[in-house]
């Protein structure tokens, strides 16, 4: 009760300082659309603060859980209060003579308003959602499904709250979200769970350790499989563990569905799954077997629907454009809202919006008769209402919001939103005068959040601060009505949208944008800047133009034309912006985003060769353009050092047939040879197409060892066995050897039993340096040596503390006796306590000297003696 007391006696506080600053505010002349926008802002807090003061007043003895949370030292009511505080010095009117014949004007500068609307909307977000969900008592539940619109992240923030107020460790989160694709992929989900759990930990993991040296070593990001695995294992080496995971409706289903379902197959008595999402079938059908109908909860409406008729007063008590009506009639409004509503505060949320422009009783009346019965029917109302010299810009914001590869800025969209596939050039005076008119274009249906971005300039590491805003849908639901089958059966059938037309009209504008600076180079960041769409455009076109198997022939024509540097400077201006040989598209990071810098300085002798490009991508009928027109296939360039070992690289077998059919050279060396290239990328197709060419070819043996270990070594199993497996390879028990290392090392056990299976032996060969097979290497042109220097299979699993990789060297009638004191002292440097622990349980001797790593003062104090003393014994 006292802590109720306590946060009744803020927001009054705050209630009082909000009221001041809306007075200033509507007193306020020629300011910006932004102060239209702060106003319209603080009120709506201001209803929701209210509210939240009733029901606080109204708790009695009950403590809510959201209650301390709140009005912590940096809690939402606090930061709001700052927020207002920053405002109050320059609102305040002058006083005495100063006052005579003043007007008060904007004092804000853009950036700085911004920012401050930033902070109020994330209050105004927290608030809302104590709002719709404190009743929820949710310590048993393992699910909880609700409809769409109704409200549920509360529900997540409220089971963490509770969590981390009892466990200093063990407990995880993570909220996916429908308007960035990267917090819907199950890698990234998988990889923050992981980070969680393992910064709780009181031990840093050892896997995660393996998992970071191994991308440091290898630059190739951990698979699925893999991260998964740690995952069951880090879960494991903890007491209880708990995980929520938010909105899952919202993520990429099908690989978030598979990780659930083996991880709920494994039985873990220790671990506790909160997950919240509207009812799917899909994910009814996997957590089924998992969930019982005692730990699944379905959000009943009726205590929401109270707190919607909260909102409702207190909207047509605070919001300018409906107190102005009479008491009768906010009655009506109220009741025509509550009646509705079902428990949908988006529903409510769009109706509010549309009674705002109700300028008559009688429209007001019709408008309350009227209302839609559904999402569905209010979204369709709202694309309806779009003016009809708006609706082509409105649609065109939606198709980019709905299938970009990465959230986009209001200045991109706002660009795009002008631009067509047939567009030649670019008449300023098509602009939108304000970026933020598709905002009002699209009003309901899309929102606006302030970040802060970073943008390299030139060779410098130091990114340059920039303050924008990223738009994205207002909720989920209008992207699922938009991208769905019903929008094609209604009468706003015009803005339905397919994705294979989607990503082929995303293609055409990103090309034809490339091409409106044809006749002239970039020269500096500021050209880039004043054309919002350039850096989306070069960083991703060929990505959407890869997503759709047959373009027009009008964009294939586009497409060659920037291939061709005599011809115009597209190509230059693409590379200057973004190399694709350099690095992939980010499409993280997007609190603190970094895009590539830009580099003027860049010149043709800097680059590769247009084929090697169109290669890399895989563009077949560009590729094929180029050919026809006499291309050096062979010429030496980029990263991989060729066109055929960069499209086999990237996996792409028509590229790569293409090539080869003019006689591109499989043969070259330099970083690798175009088989090692397919080997290291994992690509089985392109593996057979070279295979098939080396196989015709004497002295092949070298380029296909090598290609044979870059698999091993990488984790390719399918490309191994496919190598492996050819009847005319003739592999020794060395050339496996030296795989079979590698696949102890990493850990790899269905690596291993492939190559047991295909001849390698577990057994010790000679010591490699002393039998003169590294020299012997070196003379066969091998670039790298994939043993690592280990002499045996025990070193490379104790260098990486795989003990079930020891084990299973047992299990094959490996002789550890003659090894493990050389393994001992790896392990005691490299394994950690539990591979040492393994190797002294096997008859190592601590006290052995020797060997490879020779027991060194720095190196002891890695793992201490006591330790080795207690395993001892």
């Amino acid at each position: 009760m006292a802590a109720a007391v306590g946060i009744v006696g803020s927001i009054i506080s705050v209630l009082q300082l909000s009221a001041k600053v809306v007075k200033y505010l509507a007193a306020t002349k020629d300011a910006s659309v932004d102060c239209q926008r702060l106003l319209l802002e603080i009120q709506s807090v201001t209803g929701l603060l209210y509210m939240l003061k009733e029901r606080l007043a109204g708790a009695g003895s009950e403590t809510l859980p959201w209650t301390h949370s709140l009005d912590a030292p940096e809690g939402p009511v606090t930061q709001f209060r700052q927020a207002l505080e920053e405002l109050v010095p320059k609102l305040l009117p002058a006083e005495g003579w100063k006052k005579v014949g003043k007007t008060l004007s904007w004092p804000f500068k853009k950036e700085e308003i911004m920012a401050i609307l930033g902070r109020i909307e994330r209050q105004k977000s927290l608030f809302g959602l104590a709002l719709e969900n404190d009743h929820f008592a949710l310590s048993e539940a393992l699910r909880a499904d609700v409809a769409t619109g109704c409200g549920k992240t509360i529900l997540c923030s409220t089971v963490i709250e509770d969590i981390a107020s009892v466990y200093k460790n063990g407990f995880a989160y993570y909220y996916f979200d429908f308007n960035d694709r990267a917090k819907q992929d199950d890698n990234n989900f998988l990889r923050s769970i992981i980070a969680q759990l393992s910064r709780g930990a009181d031990i840093f993991p050892d896997l995660v350790q393996k998992l970071y040296d191994d991308f440091e070593r290898t630059q190739i990001e951990p698979s699925a499989e893999i991260l998964l695995d740690t995952l069951l294992t880090i879960i494991l080496r903890h007491g209880h563990c708990f995980l929520t995971l938010d909105a899952l409706d919202e993520s990429e289903r099908e690989g978030v569905l598979a990780i659930l379902s083996r991880i709920g197959s494994r039985g873990l008595s220790n671990l506790h799954i909160l997950v919240t999402s509207r009812k799917e079938r899909d994910i009814e059908v996997v957590l089924a077997p998992i969930v019982t109908s005692i730990h699944s909860l379905s959000l009943d409406t009726t205590d929401v629907d109270a707190d919607i008729s909260l909102y409702v007063r207190q909207c047509l008590a605070t919001d300018p454009k409906l107190r102005r009506w009479s008491d009768p009639v906010k009655a009506e409004i109220e009741a025509s809202l509550a009646e509705g509503a079902h428990g949908m505060f988006r529903w409510v949320e769009c109706q509010i919006t549309a009674l705002r422009s109700c300028r008559t009783e009688a429209l007001l009346r019709k408008a309350l008769k009227q209302l839609p019965k559904t999402l569905d029917e209010t979204y369709d109302r709202i694309l309806l209402n779009i003016a009809e010299e708006d609706k082509q810009m409105a649609r065109s914001a939606l198709l980019w919001l709905a299938f970009s590869e990465r959230p986009l800025y209001l200045d991109e969209v706002a660009e795009a939103a002008i631009l067509s596939p047939e567009c030649c050039t670019l008449d300023p005076g098509d602009r939108l005068l304000d970026p933020h008119d598709i905002i009002d274009i699209c009003s309901g249906l899309i929102t606006s959040l302030p970040v802060t971005t970073k943008q390299r300039v030139g060779r410098s590491r130091i990114g340059v601060k920039r303050e924008r805003e990223l738009l994205r849908f207002a909720h989920f639901s209008v992207k699922e009505y938009i991208l769905s089958d019903r929008i094609r059966e209604g009468n706003a059938s015009a803005f339905a949208i397919l994705e294979s037309k989607a990503q082929t009209f995303l293609a055409q504008v990103c090309i034809s944008y490339l091409l409106l600076f044809h006749n002239y180079e970039l020269a500096s960041v500021e050209q880039d800047r004043a054309n919002p769409m350039l850096d989306y455009a070069a960083r991703f076109w060929h990505i959407h133009a890869s997503s759709n198997a047959t373009l027009p022939a009008s964009t294939v024509s586009q497409m060659c034309s920037i291939f061709r540097p005599d011809q115009g400077a597209s190509f230059l201006n693409w590379l200057r912006i973004h190399d694709p040989d350099v690095h992939g598209p980010d499409v993280h990071g997007f609190d603190v985003f970094y895009v590539d810098g830009f580099r003027s300085d860049r010149e043709f002798s800097d680059v590769a060769s247009p084929l090697y490009y169109a290669s890399l991508l895989g563009l077949l009928e560009v590729a094929s353009y180029l050919v026809d027109g006499e291309a050096d296939i062979d010429a030496e360039c980029g990263i991989w050092g060729n066109a055929l070992k960069a499209a086999a690289y990237g996996g792409h077998a028509s590229v790569v047939s293409l090539l080869l059919l003019h006689g591109a050279d499989f043969e070259a060396w330099g970083r690798t040879t175009a088989l090692g290239a397919a080997a290291t990328g994992g690509h089985e197709s392109v593996v057979q197409i070279l295979m098939t060419k080396e196989l015709d070819t004497e002295a092949n043996d070298g380029r296909i060892i090598v290609a044979l270990r870059l698999a091993a070594f990488h984790g390719h199993e399918p490309i191994v066995r496919l190598i492996g497996t050819s009847e005319a390879c003739n592999l020794s028990s060395d050339d496996l050897y030296d795989c079979l290392l590698s696949a102890f090392h990493e850990g790899h056990a269905p690596m291993v039993q492939t190559l047991l299976s295909i001849g390698a032996n577990v057994n010790p060969v000679e010591d490699l340096r002393e039998s003169g097979v590294l020299l012997q290497r070196a003379a066969r042109r091998y670039t790298r040596s994939f043993s690592m220097g280990f002499n045996n299979a025990l070193e490379a699993a104790a260098s990486s503390g795989q003990v079930s990789m020891m084990r299973l060297l047992l299990a094959q009638g490996y002789d550890l006796r003659t090894t493990c004191n050389g393994a001992l002292q790896i392990a005691a440097v490299d394994g950690g306590l539990a591979t040492t622990q393994f190797l002294l349980s096997q008859g190592a001797d601590v006290n052995a000297r020797g060997g490879r790593r020779c027991w060194k003062r720095e190196q002891m104090s890695m793992l201490r003696v006591v330790d080795l003393e207690l395993l001892c014994n």
